[in-house]
């Protein structure tokens, strides 16, 4: 699993990371779950520019979700990353919205009943 940032010369995200993140893959859907609300987080905050937080949802309290908003801050790198964690099928499936100006959110469940 990818715990760190790779990045090139420049500061910006590896082309080897960003292919990483594009091939990952997992067994089962509650290790996709375990990399978004861990892994991602932890990748997304050690870009230089952008945002990323995450917090508990409970729109129905059958369906408790973790929303993770990674915010690009227009910076080309931080939209690098966005798209290779996007290009990942296993982790599109928690995509949930964009906004214009970069702001990314994805839902991941807890727990369902």
């Amino acid at each position: 699993m990818i715990d760190s940032l790779e990045v090139d010369k420049r500061g910006y995200p590896s082309d080897n990371i960003l292919d990483s993140i594009r091939c990952l893959q997992f067994d089962g859907v509650e290790e996709a779950k375990r990399f978004m609300r861990s892994n991602f987080l932890r990748l997304a905050s050690q870009l230089p520019y952008g945002t990323v937080r995450s917090e508990k949802i409970e729109d129905d309290p059958s369906d408790m979700q973790t929303e993770i908003v990674f915010a690009t801050g227009g910076w080309s790198g931080c939209e690098d990353f966005i798209n290779a964690v996007l290009e990942n099928n296993t982790l599109r499936m928690f995509y949930y919205q964009w906004n214009r100006g970069g702001r990314h959110v994805f839902r991941v469940p807890i727990r369902t009943t």
